[in-house]
Parts: C-alpha cells; sequence; structure tokens
C-alpha cells in the first residue's frame, strides 16, 4: 500500500477529533441533535482549519444510516463511502476549476432528483469564491429555495468576495486559525501515534512556522521526518525553515543596549559566517522586544519565550520608552530591508540605527519650573507705605544647571542688586523718595533687554504701577501654584485724600524735579480719593468691619481706568415713565394713520395672452406678465404651502366678498388655522375687510400655476416650430440624415 500523508491520514473522522473551533462544532451538533437544519451553509476561514473535513463530517451526520445525528457511526455504507470518497449523492465540486455559468446549469440540472443512496444529496462547492458572477445568478434561484432532499455545503478562504445576495442566503460559520500550543500538542498525538521520536522545542517551531494552519504543520512534519530521518531534532528543524538561533538576537540586544560597537561588530561578522537570513535576525530581536514590552504590564508574558531569564531581564531594566524605540528602530530598519542594496547593509543600518538613537533619561528631560511666590503686604493705617516682609524665593525657582542664589529684600526701601543672571523685578518701597529709584531700576532693566522674571502672579506693568504708588512686594512661599497669585492688602483703615496727600509729598525733597512730584502728588491723591469714596460707600459696618477687609491688589492696579466706570448715576438723565407711554401712543396712531392714509398698490399693466405664442408676445415668461391675480400673488408677503394653495386657486372680488377657486389637491391644507393667515396676507394686500369663500374643484384653468404651465408649453411650441423651419436646421438635415430631438430643446 502506497504512503499515505499525515494530513489526509490523520483527517478527522468526527466532531470529537476536530482540532478547535468549538464553536462550529456546538451550533452544527445542537442542530443535528435538533433536527433544526438550514438548507444552506458556508465554512470561511484560512487554509487548514478544517472547512472541507468539517462539511464532510457534516454530510456523513446527515445521511448516516442510524439516522440524523451529531455522533455518526462511522461503520454503516454511507459513512465508509463518504470516508473513501466516492458517495453518490455526495458531489463536491471545485468551484476554481468550474467557473463558467455553463458548468453551474449542469450541476442544478440534476438538483430535482431525489437521492439515490442516502437521506440527503449534498453539494459540496469548495473556492465558492471563484465562481463567476453570471454562476452566482444562475445559484442564487436554487440556493435561496431548494428542494427539501437537498442540502448546499459551500467552503471560501475569501468571504469577501462573495455577492451579499449569497451571503444572505446561508448560514456562514468563521473559522478561527489555530493556536501554536493547540497544533504543538496534536502534532504531539500524531507522532506518539507513529511512534517517531521528537524534540518539544523542534514541534513548537513547527507549530510556529505553520501560522495557524494545521494542514501546513503537518505537512512541515512529514518534510521533517524525511529530513531527520524519523528523528525530529531542533536543530534540523532550524535548518529545515531556515530559523535561525534566538541567541544571535539575544547577543546582538545585548551588545546594542550596552552599547558597546565592538562587540556588535564580532557577533556580527560570526553571525554572517553561519546564516544569511537577516531578515530572521531582526524578527527574532523584535520578538524579544515584544515579549519585553509584554512582560512590563504582565509578568507572565516572559514566560512564552525560551529565553525567559532574559526577556524578564530586559523588562526589568529597560524603561518602556526605550524598549517602544528599539522596537520602532528595527521594523523601520525591516521595512528598508528590500530597498537596500544587500541585505546585509540593511541590517547593519538597522543595528547602527539602534545604536546611535538613545530616549533621553528622565532626569534630562524634567526642567525645574521656576516659582516665586509674593508675600503679602500690610499697609498701616498712618502711612500709605507698606511695610515690608522679608521673604525667600523657592529652589524652585533656579535653572537645573545652576541654582540662583534666593533674592534678599531689604528691610529699608533699597533696591537689591541681582545676583544671578536672571534679573528679578525687586519692587521696594521707602517713604516717597525711593519710588523713582525703583521705577528707574524697571526702566533700566527694559533698556538692558533682559528677560525679567517677574513675581508670580505679577506682570511687569502691574509691578511698575504698583512701584509709582509705593507698594512693596514681598516674596512668601504659597501652598498652592495659582495662575496669577497677588499679594493680599489688609488695610487697617480707610485712607483720606489729605494724608495721601501729605504723605506722598513728605519725601519730594531729595532727588526729584518740581514738576514729577507735582505729577506724583496729583495721581496719588486722585488715586487715594476713589479708593475711599468706594470703600466708604460699601461698608455698611463700623471700623470693625473696615478692620477685617481684605482688598485684592489685581483690582487696585486698574483703578486709573476705574474712575471712568464710576460716573455718577445723578448725571444720567431720569426718564418720565408717564411721558414714555404717552409718547409710545402717539408714535402708534401716527403709524395707524400713515397706514390708513396710504394708496392702494396700482394695479400692474398686463400684456395679452390669448393662450399661444408668437413673435410679438414671445417675452411673455410668467403668469404674472398676463394675469392680474398671479400678479398679486407674487407680490404676497408669504411663502411655501400658502403660496402654492394660492397658485392653485383663481380668485374673484365682487366688494368685500373674495371667492377663491381652489384646486382640490391642495384641499387637504384647508384648516381654520390657515384661512385665518391667508385672511390676513390677503386683507392686508387689498387694504380692505374680506369674507373669503373657498370651493374646491378637480381643474382650475385659470390659476396662475395653469397659466405658467400653459406659457412654458407654448413658449416651446413657438421655439421647436422655428427650429423645424430653420434653413440650417433643415440642411444638415437632408446632409447627414439628422433628426431634431425635441425633448433636448431648452428655451430661454
Amino acid at each position: 500500500m502506497s504512503y499515505q500523508v499525515l494530513a489526509r491520514k490523520w483527517r478527522p473522522q468526527h466532531f470529537a477529533q476536530l482540532v478547535g473551533q468549538e464553536h462550529v462544532k456546538n451550533a452544527l451538533g445542537n442542530a443535528l441533535n435538533n433536527n433544526r437544519l438550514h438548507h444552506a451553509y458556508l465554512f470561511t476561514g484560512t487554509r487548514g482549519v478544517g472547512k472541507t473535513t468539517i462539511a464532510r463530517i457534516f454530510a456523513k451526520s446527515l445521511n448516516c444510516e442510524q439516522g440524523i445525528t451529531a455522533t455518526p457511526c462511522g461503520q454503516c455504507s454511507a459513512c465508509l463511502e463518504i470516508d473513501a470518497g466516492n458517495f453518490v449523492d455526495l458531489m463536491e465540486i471545485d468551484a476554481a476549476s468550474r467557473t463558467k455559468v455553463e458548468d453551474t446549469r449542469d450541476l442544478l440540472d440534476n438538483v430535482q432528483y431525489a437521492p439515490s443512496h442516502g437521506r440527503f444529496k449534498v453539494y459540496l462547492i469548495d473556492e465558492v469564491h471563484m465562481l463567476s458572477k453570471h454562476s452566482f445568478n444562475a445559484l442564487l434561484k436554487t440556493l435561496e429555495e431548494p428542494p427539501p432532499h437537498v442540502k448546499f455545503l459551500l467552503a471560501t478562504t475569501d468571504p469577501q468576495k462573495l455577492p451579499i445576495t449569497v451571503l444572505s442566503r446561508c448560514l456562514q460559520f468563521n473559522l478561527l486559525a489555530l493556536s501554536p500550543l493547540q497544533i504543538e500538542q496534536h502534532l504531539a498525538y500524531v507522532l506518539g501515534e507513529e511512534a517517531i521520536p521528537f524534540e518539544q522545542a523542534a514541534l513548537a517551531m513547527l507549530a510556529r512556522a505553520a501560522k495557524g494552519s494545521l494542514r501546513d504543520s503537518l505537512s512541515l512534519t512529514d518534510q521533517a521526518i524525511a529530513q531527520s530521518n524519523a528523528n525530529i531534532t531542533l536543530d534540523t528543524v532550524r535548518t529545515m525553515l531556515g530559523f535561525l538561533d534566538q541567541s544571535w538576537a539575544q547577543l546582538l540586544l545585548q551588545a546594542i543596549l550596552a552599547q558597546d560597537a565592538q562587540q556588535l561588530q564580532l557577533q556580527r561578522a560570526a553571525l554572517v559566517q553561519q546564516q544569511n537570513h537577516f531578515s530572521q535576525v531582526l524578527d527574532d530581536m523584535l520578538s524579544l522586544l515584544h515579549l519585553t514590552a509584554l512582560s512590563q504590564f504582565s509578568l507572565s508574558a516572559a514566560a512564552f519565550s525560551p529565553q525567559q531569564e532574559f526577556v524578564q531581564q530586559l523588562a526589568d531594566t529597560l524603561a518602556p520608552a526605550q524598549v517602544q524605540l528599539y522596537y520602532q528602530l528595527l521594523i523601520s530598519g525591516k521595512k528598508e530591508l528590500p530597498f537596500a542594496p544587500d541585505p546585509l547593509t540593511g541590517l547593519e543600518m538597522a543595528l547602527l540605527r539602534a545604536m546611535a538613537f538613545q530616549p533621553e533619561t528622565q532626569d534630562r528631560m524634567q526642567k525645574p519650573a521656576k516659582h516665586t511666590r509674593v508675600g503679602p503686604v500690610h499697609v498701616s493705617p498712618t502711612n500709605t507705605s507698606p511695610t515690608v516682609t522679608p521673604s525667600s524665593v523657592l529652589p524652585g525657582a533656579s535653572r537645573p544647571e545652576q541654582m540662583e542664589p534666593p533674592v534678599e529684600f531689604a528691610a529699608q526701601a533699597e533696591v537689591a542688586p541681582a545676583k544671578s543672571d536672571i534679573t528679578e523685578p525687586d519692587v521696594g518701597v521707602k517713604p516717597a523718595d525711593d519710588a523713582m529709584t525703583v521705577q528707574a531700576a524697571a526702566e533700566q532693566e527694559g533698556a538692558d533687554q533682559q528677560v525679567a522674571e517677574p513675581v508670580s502672579g505679577i506682570d511687569p506693568v502691574t509691578a511698575r504701577i504698583m512701584a509709582r504708588r509705593g507698594v512693596q512686594v514681598t516674596p512668601a512661599p504659597l501652598t498652592k501654584k495659582p495662575e496669577r497669585q497677588q499679594a493680599p492688602l489688609t488695610v487697617k483703615a480707610p485712607i483720606t485724600p489729605a494724608e495721601a496727600v501729605s504723605d506722598s509729598t513728605s519725601g519730594n525733597g531729595k532727588g526729584y524735579d518740581n514738576d514729577n512730584t507735582a505729577l506724583q502728588t496729583q495721581q496719588t491723591a486722585q488715586i487715594v480719593a476713589s479708593q475711599s469714596a468706594r470703600h466708604a460707600a460699601r461698608q455698611a459696618a463700623p471700623q470693625a468691619a473696615v478692620d477685617s477687609t481684605v482688598l485684592n491688589p489685581s483690582n487696585d492696579d486698574y483703578d486709573d481706568y476705574d474712575d471712568y466706570d464710576d460716573a455718577d448715576d445723578t448725571d444720567i438723565a431720569q426718564l418720565d415713565a408717564a411721558a414714555t407711554d404717552a409718547l409710545w401712543q402717539q408714535y402708534e396712531q401716527d403709524m395707524q394713520q400713515a397706514v390708513s392714509a396710504t394708496p392702494p398698490t396700482p394695479e400692474p399693466v398686463l400684456a395679452q395672452f390669448d393662450g399661444s405664442i408668437n413673435d410679438q408676445n414671445f417675452s411673455i415668461r410668467f403668469a404674472a406678465q398676463v394675469d392680474a391675480w398671479a400678479a398679486r400673488v407674487e407680490t404676497l408677503d408669504t411663502g411655501g404651502l400658502s403660496r402654492l394653495f394660492l397658485l392653485n386657486s383663481a380668485m374673484q372680488l365682487n366688494g368685500a366678498i373674495l371667492d377663491l377657486t381652489v384646486a382640490q389637491s391642495q384641499q387637504h391644507l384647508d384648516s381654520a388655522g390657515f384661512r385665518g393667515k391667508l385672511q390676513q396676507v390677503l386683507e392686508l394686500s387689498f387694504n380692505q375687510a374680506l369674507t373669503i369663500n373657498v370651493s374646491y374643484q378637480l381643474d382650475v384653468p385659470n390659476s396662475p400655476l395653469s397659466i405658467q404651465q400653459k406659457i412654458v408649453q407654448e413658449r416651446m411650441v413657438y421655439v421647436s416650430r422655428l427650429l423645424e423651419q430653420d434653413e440650417n436646421v433643415l440642411q444638415l438635415q437632408q446632409m447627414f440624415d439628422a433628426q431634431l430631438l425635441a425633448e433636448t430643446i431648452v428655451v430661454n
């Protein structure tokens, strides 16, 4: 007896022997046991997953002499003939070789006849997507309503190519690709039954090379048996498949991670001497990085690799960003491998690229943020100059490379010199003579074009305003970083304008000219006066409530502009309500008199239209040019259904009675509300009260719509007649046997 390949010898003979596909086995088993059988089944999936095998087992279950069952006996004549492939009522058709519609018709000619030997006549069409479009169309009717003794079993690897009309007539089952573990276990069972020794690692490699196909794995096993002389080993399988030892990928990755170019060169040279499957090297390295990334999220992922310890070591030592970077670099090198001068050059460039790029560490990527905090400024009740509380700047305000020393604020109103390369706008307050010193320092900083880092929450413009007012700001630590932090001002007592003027003028003897002194004194007096007035008006409690009031300095920064907003309400003229009502009533009376005095709209001049179009009245294009009612409808302030209703009507006005004859097709619009709106529009147009009577008839020849249709039709007849009599057209017809297509004429 000739040798039978493993894929055919170990083909499953019943559902229990199937590897995987539990969802299909359960569905078909329940249908067979409950006798709920569909007339057409479609099995889809990749190669070698059991489509044809399941179809044959299903045909055996349908025609078993023991009855319709999910567990055929396998001993009766029907089961044995189906296993042998010579059952007369099971017709296996290769659609790839019988694509013509004639083949499909010949096939369907015998559908009407009863089965010869079995219970059902089963048509098993393999690779059904190869049928032509006409073949599918010929199959549709029979596939939808076959005789009760016919079952269709279709199998395909590409269901997207099937017409939707075929898919809708079948029960579709999608067969899944098998996992490497399932294939490995089945190979171990088969080789055990065949009494062939093997190494488990070799079976794992065969299962991985099969890529989900059980038939491919059995074919590769046949080849491995012949290659190894019935002794399957890992080295034999690796050589047969062209796979590399994954230790090469481990050694190359170790050299890249250690940034050891010399070791990388040595490993590459050794690899070139032994192997030439350079693309496989990149695949192995990518697999290790993939398992490393998975192991960083799930510790059990490393168990899927034979190099479990190395994968776990990479997961512990590498950051996730590094793993992703190396993976992306190597996958990019694999994509560019076909474009390299040769595979070795592509591999070398991919490895060198992985050596060249290194992700930045967190210390390099993180930049400490700069924070400068503002401390509270206390305003004394006897002096407009606040007392200064010394505080320090947070260390976070310094640069990563060089920490800035804290800026010290003197208790006196002297400006501290800058001690770092970043200028801090230190704003100090001294009794009015040093206020200009602060302002001069700020102006000097702007002239030098140095980037000044303002105090957190206060921009430079606000700092200059506070400097002119004599407010000193001291940084102080805060519990939270706001977007704009302002130092609160604690007001001990209301400040009178006289005190503000006296305080601001007390220190004008040093370093000021008379103009600047007068200007600053005047501004200070105005600002303080406005603040005191608002403060006194808003405070309802006596001095105790005033002591606890905290003002936000951000509001005070713009007091110069608030003076325009706080205009006295007494300056606005107050209107008398009675006078306003009288004026409004007079306006309504004037409008009513103007409307009543408006003369009615004159009737438009209408053209003469006797129902035909000629060269004299060809300018008539619209019904409004020849009909008064159509012209009035065009002027009405209405649209939509109301306008359509009027266009399908004819009007007759007798005094105050308006009779409308409307086409019966518009009767569904008639209602009390609709008539009310219609009457309002028409009374406004005729400028008189109207009594509207509406009647309906099947056709209204005098309606604007009918007149318009008549005009369009007559214009078309006139133009067609002109073209038929035109000399040029007649000449074309005689010379070229041309015909004038009336339906293509467009009249402008």
